[in-house]
């Protein structure tokens, strides 16, 4: 393995809390899937333009970060997860603000999310 990449991942796996909620965990392991066949496409045809040399330095290194993203897709596919999840305004507990501020929030007005009722008297 190549260690600038294993200690990325490495770190990527210390950064992530042990559950996740899902909808987190299906798009990172959707992420971690396309990069794995942007190596094998784009980037390969990218490399193919280059030199020989540079093309057989890419080859060793792909096959390095192939190995490695796959075992961090296989890591987060072990990982636990929970339905537990909330995003966006619609999601904001209503329950400490006033009726002006709620009304915003439910409408996702920025402004509320950052402690300023967006709504006019």
């Amino acid at each position: 393995m190549h260690p600038s990449i294993d200690e990325s991942l490495e770190q990527a796996k210390r950064n992530l809390d042990r559950t996740l909620p899902k909808p987190i965990l299906d798009v990172s392991i959707i992420q971690a899937n396309g990069v794995v066949r942007d190596l094998e496409s784009q980037a390969t045809l990218e490399a193919a333009k280059s030199s020989q040399t540079t093309r057989s330095e890419f080859k060793a290194a792909k096959k390095i970060a192939q190995e490695s993203i796959r075992a961090f897709i296989e890591e987060l596919k072990n990982r636990s997860s929970t339905s537990e999840f909330a995003i966006g305004p619609r999601q904001v507990s209503t329950d400490s603000l006033d009726e002006r501020q709620a009304e915003a929030a439910s409408r996702g007005d920025s402004a509320t999310r950052h402690g300023r009722s967006g709504v006019q008297s």
